[in-house]
């Protein structure tokens, strides 16, 4: 499984670098080309690319999870921010009767 890096910058997964076994920390908003092979992934990042020894199907999965996650919470921050919006109508009705 890969690491899904939480933080407040960047939207980051954990690669690992085939030849050096090094972690690669992937921007995803970068949206490299990336070529499938039989044991590796190579991304391609303009002229420079980086090969991991993470599958392609494994980091599109990766990312869509990061994608669902941060839908799912901006979708239960709307629904706060909605009943708030509507319990400050409901006050507002409420001292206008008065």
């Amino acid at each position: 499984m890969i690491q899904i890096v939480e933080n407040n910058w960047r939207p980051f997964i954990v690669l690992t670098v085939k030849t050096s076994k090094e972690k690669f920390y992937f921007d995803v908003t970068k949206r490299p080309e990336i070529i499938a092979g039989e044991d590796c992934t190579r991304l391609l990042f303009g002229e420079n690319s980086v090969v991991v020894e993470e599958k392609m199907e494994d980091i599109i999965e990766a990312v869509d999870k990061m994608i669902a996650e941060e839908q799912e919470r901006k979708a239960a921050e709307a629904h706060e921010y909605f009943l708030q919006t509507q319990a400050a109508v409901a006050e507002t009705a409420k001292n206008l009767e008065k």
